[in-house]
């Protein structure tokens, strides 16, 4: 839809953009960025527009849908891009797209496993 190549990322707190994903990328990519990021893409030619409207110059280029399943759990998201601004932008939001899925971290779970071990052990200390 767009005559222009993305690739996708984000922005940290410092402004600078971490590439994740490229549009000619075809695969699942991993990453934990640091507390203080925003989504973000750049073009072909140099653009980089961020899920910030004030950093767009006060206009919105991404476009956010969550996906729930029938339980009402939220399972994704589907961020939408517009990749071109001014008076030649249809702001059709269909120039670049990207689901992020959710998905449980192993160190969340071991986490939550050593709480309860700590409670079960400050219990046993308990009865003695």
């Amino acid at each position: 839809y767009s005559s222009l190549s993305h690739e996708f990322g984000f922005l940290n707190g410092d402004g600078e953009f971490t590439k994740l994903v490229a549009s000619s990328d075809i695969n699942n990519k991993d990453h934990h960025p640091s507390a203080e990021f925003e989504w973000a893409f750049r073009t072909s030619n140099g653009a980089v527009f961020s899920s910030d409207g004030d950093a767009n110059n006060g206009r919105d280029h991404m476009v956010t849908y969550a996906i729930y399943d029938e339980t009402d759990s939220l399972i994704a998201a589907v961020l939408f891009f517009e990749d071109w601004a001014g008076a030649g932008s249809d702001w059709d939001y269909n120039d670049f797209s990207v689901m992020l899925t959710l998905a449980p971290t192993p160190q969340a779970a071991l986490l939550g496993l050593a709480g309860f071990g700590g409670l079960g052990l400050a219990a046993s200390r308990r009865r003695r």
